[in-house]
């Protein structure tokens, strides 16, 4: 994980919106709230673990209730982009 002080990108972004993780984990898992088979996403489902640098892009993480991936938000210009990803091992960080 990134020790604090470090120069955070996040800083000038809008804040992440938590709705945007389950709208694409639903849609990722390909979960509907008529689907059966799995319970959607919501809000709750999703932790903030920790900033991260991945391949030199700070990058924060979320752990997703029943799944084995996180969450992800990297900064993207004026905004950022929503992934998942394995959360990294404390070799590769900072």
């Amino acid at each position: 994980m990134i020790d604090a002080p470090v120069k955070n990108k996040f800083d000038e972004l809008p804040e992440v919106d938590p709705q945007e993780f389950v709208n694409y984990f639903n849609l990722e898992f390909g979960i509907s709230n008529e689907s059966a088979d799995e319970k959607p996403f919501t809000v709750e489902d999703f932790t903030y673990v920790g900033l991260f640098e991945v391949g030199g892009i700070e990058t924060m993480f979320w752990s997703v209730a029943g799944k084995n991936i996180c969450a992800t938000v990297q900064p993207y210009e004026n905004t950022y982009i929503i992934a998942m990803d394995n959360l990294p091992s404390n070799e590769n960080n900072s």
